[in-house]
């Protein structure tokens, strides 16, 4: 058990809440900034319908980040009992399962949606004026969503091995990078849509 764990064991329990809370909040209130970000560059930058078929396209990112904060909430709530009950190598091994679930279900959920894209894009209610676009975007997002999927369930292991503002810097630095690679990818190299799916990835 490190230091950190130790420390957090002798805390009252309303400090250790709003210790890991505000971080947490915090954090994810930027996680979502950048579909902000990414609807007004591609609005501004590319036009009304390249904005709707990014939005058609974001309930395949919502799967792709409800899968990974399912396995990253579930793991990381075992890894902390594990750390609690002083079993590192327990911890260890959760952690290892956890990236290693998130990274092969993600490319298989990838690969079926690659193979079936055109399909996938006319269950999102994509038409004739959106469907390039949709397909466009998720052609970058099924190729990359696994990196989507690993950044949250890393960050989430972060904040629960002890580092709630680590994790918290983690995503304000992803936002900004996002924003300054929106700019850059959009409105310098007109990559459209794949630029901007691009950026979100990196």
């Amino acid at each position: 058990m490190t230091e950190t764990h130790q420390q957090l064991m002798k805390l009252p329990v309303n400090q250790v809440f709003f210790k890991y809370f505000i971080p947490a909040t915090l954090g994810l209130i930027l996680m979502s900034a950048n579909i902000l970000i990414d609807g007004l560059f591609v609005g501004n930058g590319i036009g009304t319908a390249a904005l709707a078929g990014v939005n058609l396209s974001y309930p395949v990112i919502s799967l792709i980040m409800a899968i990974a904060l399912w396995i990253g909430i579930g793991g990381a709530t075992k890894y902390s009992i594990s750390i609690g009950e002083n079993r590192p190598q327990m911890a260890s091994c959760v952690f290892s399962l956890a990236l290693a679930s998130t990274f092969i279900i993600s490319v298989l959920l990838g690969v079926f949606g690659l193979l079936n894209i055109q399909a996938v894009s006319v269950w999102l209610g994509a038409n004739s004026d959106t469907s390039s676009y949709v397909i466009e975007y998720l052609s970058v997002m099924f190729l990359f969503g696994w990196v989507i999927a690993l950044e949250q369930v890393l960050s989430i292991f972060v904040r629960n091995d002890g580092s709630p503002k680590l994790s918290m810097m983690a995503l304000a630095t992803t936002s900004i990078v996002n924003i300054i690679l929106n700019f850059y990818t959009i409105m310098i190299l007109n990559l459209g849509v794949t630029g901007a799916a691009i950026s979100t990835v990196l």
